[in-house]
């Protein structure tokens, strides 16, 4: 199952369905949130983050959080990236997620 950018208010719920629906495997986008802090240093601001779409903010440790209880990060990748100034800007995190061994 792939899923991406899950609103907050429902980021729970969401993710509970997808736990339960999901048998072995899923793949998780957003926009990684640590871009800001990344970004700082060059004097902006990724653009795509101020989209009024955008209502969660995960990092990579706050993604895996959400699916903790069921689910182990087996891969993580970053899409989207940029360099700015000669700094490294993360776009978004992508994290393969395996259910737990019974």
């Amino acid at each position: 199952m792939a899923a991406g950018q899950p609103c907050r208010a429902v980021a729970e719920a969401v993710t509970q369905e997808l736990m339960r629906v999901c048998r072995d495997t899923i793949f998780i986008t957003v926009p990684d949130i640590s871009s800001i802090p990344f970004s700082w240093p060059t004097g902006t601001v990724p653009w795509h983050l101020l989209e009024r779409t955008h209502v969660n903010f995960f990092n990579a440790r706050s993604l895996c959080t959400l699916f903790a209880s069921q689910f182990t990060p087996s891969r993580y990748f970053w899409i989207g990236n940029d360099v700015v100034g000669g700094r490294f800007i993360p776009g978004s995190i992508c994290v393969l997620f395996k259910r737990h061994s019974a």
